[in-house]
């Protein structure tokens, strides 16, 4: 039984690609699924050289065009075996090759939660070895990210279900909130489940990504006073929050 697919989603990124596959060590109960947005750089060719290399026993990869990363996710989703679902994209990596075990383990002791997530390592050009970033609590989603999707396992069963919304840019935090509200079962690991790049496009796109954030909480808020707190605290952020991590960047 596959108890874990890996899904990779990239396009022109070989360079990336192949850091985030030299990271990977699967065992015998995890799946590799690389779903590649017809990519002209070469990553076609590199994906079919190593269909056959010994530690992918259960690979498989599809290249076609896409509307973008979480279409691309959604269709990886509906091609994927495992019971459970972790994103890691080009430039994303696992912490060490005992990763998957573990969670696999934590998976079968803790009876098979709906989510699991975990701390992340968020790494750049000048911190390679990755600064250690602890989750934040659960009841804090509905103002960010607590955790990065990177070390989020989710039955697949869910995402069938809850497929994410191609047009919006913050729909990893969208659905995140949308399983907490509807009281799914988060088991939490106290460990580092993956290396994630920064500077991806919701970091670009900051303040889209703000407002992407708030419109995914707002729909799903029902409470008038929650609503208005909600527009009150993204009001601030939406004006602070862009000015303070660019301010950060540029005193590294």
């Amino acid at each position: 039984m596959i108890k874990i697919t890996v899904i990779t989603v990239v396009y022109n990124s070989l360079s990336l690609l192949m850091k985030t596959v030299d990271s990977i060590s699967l065992p015998d109960d995890v799946e590799y699924l690389v779903l590649d947005g017809a990519s002209s750089d070469g990553t076609v060719n590199f994906l079919s050289a190593i269909e056959n290399d010994y530690k992918f026993r259960n690979f498989n990869f599809k290249s076609e065009k896409d509307s973008g990363i979480y279409d691309a996710m959604n269709k990886a989703v509906k091609l994927a075996k495992g019971k459970y679902i972790v994103f890691m994209n080009a430039g994303d990596l696992f912490p060490n090759e005992h990763t998957l075990r573990l969670v696999s383990k934590k998976l079968q002791d803790n009876e098979y939660p709906d989510v699991l997530y975990g701390d992340f390592l968020l790494y750049d050009d000048d911190n390679q070895k990755g600064k250690y970033v602890k989750a934040k609590p659960l009841e804090n989603i509905w103002k960010r990210m607590v955790f990065c999707h990177q070390s989020m396992y989710t039955k697949r069963e869910l995402l069938l279900k809850y497929p994410f919304d191609i047009h919006n840019l913050a729909a990893d935090h969208e659905l995140i909130y949308k399983l907490y509200t509807s009281g799914f079962n988060f088991l939490y690991i106290e460990q580092a489940l993956s290396k994630y790049l920064d500077g991806g496009v919701s970091v670009k796109l900051y303040r889209t990504s703000i407002f992407k954030r708030f419109c995914g909480v707002y729909n799903l808020t029902g409470s008038f006073s929650k609503k208005l707190k909600i527009i009150f605290y993204y009001l601030v952020i939406f004006c602070i929050e862009p000015l303070i991590y660019n301010y950060r960047n540029k005193e590294k």
